[in-house]
């Protein structure tokens, strides 16, 4: 199955990030689930799962069609936004800036 990355994503992830990426890239999709989250007001239909635990840990965030796998986006948990859960992420067309990542 093969397994794609934005390139910018792929261009400023961190050693911990690339690790956690190369864990998903060995079994895509496994343990993932769809979830929508919105971005700079936009909201989008994903898929995502979490590696690791603590300051460690690892979302990837990303599209399945048909066998293969699009990383959008990957990032870390930072803490709650009008009771709803946040992430700053690295995301598809924005550079190396980490942007702001809301579960709807």
């Amino acid at each position: 199955m093969p397994v794609t990355i934005a390139e910018n994503v792929n261009e400023h992830i961190d050693n911990n990030e690339r690790d956690k990426v190369n864990q998903f890239n060995d079994n895509p999709g496994y343990g993932g689930q769809q979830i929508t989250v919105k971005i700079a007001g936009k909201k989008l239909t994903v898929a995502h799962v979490t590696f690791g635990k603590g300051t460690h840990h690892v979302s990837v965030f990303y599209r399945r069609e048909s066998d293969e796998f699009q990383i959008l986006g990957v990032g870390q948990h930072a803490g709650k936004k009008e009771g709803k859960t946040l992430y700053n992420a690295l995301w598809e067309g924005n550079d190396s800036r980490r942007v702001a990542v809301l579960v709807q």
